[in-house]
């Protein structure tokens, strides 16, 4: 088996769709070739910007455009602030043992060996976020994480890159 985990990091509603259709091009062609296990969503945002009314801000048609099973992840590690206290609590960015549960709950919840990272920033987004590749990388040392650069958004226009196709960290 070579099955994927797609995780696309803030993929938010004002992404825009040249790069939300490199993703979902992608997606579907490798589900096609029966290699991806499931595309999970991560939008970190504090709980103003995610309504309890079951809109949140990650992109709102993509989903919808995806040939695989679509699952929204929201952690308690993704809130930047306290609504009781109006208060900033840690760092949606760092490590800590809920951080690693998380991940080790995506382990068990999927069958995978590699893991696809899509969306935002190159850096704040895929590198440092809770679900990012630092992390993964430290939870989930023996899994393979690929980068493909049109699905990333600050790699869009690099073209040497775009060039060499996926690439790996």
């Amino acid at each position: 088996m070579d099955r994927s985990l797609v995780i696309l990091i803030d993929v938010w509603d004002s992404t825009c769709d040249p790069h939300v259709w490199s993703m979902i091009h992608r997606i579907n062609k490798l589900e096609e070739e029966g290699k991806i296990e499931a595309a999970l969503f991560a939008t970190y945002c504090a709980p103003i910007i995610r309504p309890k009314n079951g809109k949140y801000a990650y992109h709102p048609w993509m989903k919808s455009k995806l040939n695989v099973y679509c699952e929204e992840l929201v952690p308690e590690n993704y809130y930047m602030y306290d609504q009781d206290t109006n208060d900033y609590l840690n760092d949606i960015d760092g490590y800590n043992e809920n951080v690693k549960n998380e991940i080790l709950l995506l382990e068990k919840g999927f069958n995978f060996d590699n893991i696809i990272m899509m969306g935002g920033r190159w850096k704040e987004c895929l590198h440092d976020r809770s679900l990012g590749i630092y992390n993964l990388k430290r939870v989930l040392p023996h899994k393979k994480i690929i980068i493909y650069p049109e699905c990333v958004c600050p790699l869009y226009n690099h073209y040497e890159k775009l060039k060499k196709g996926p690439f790996y960290v």
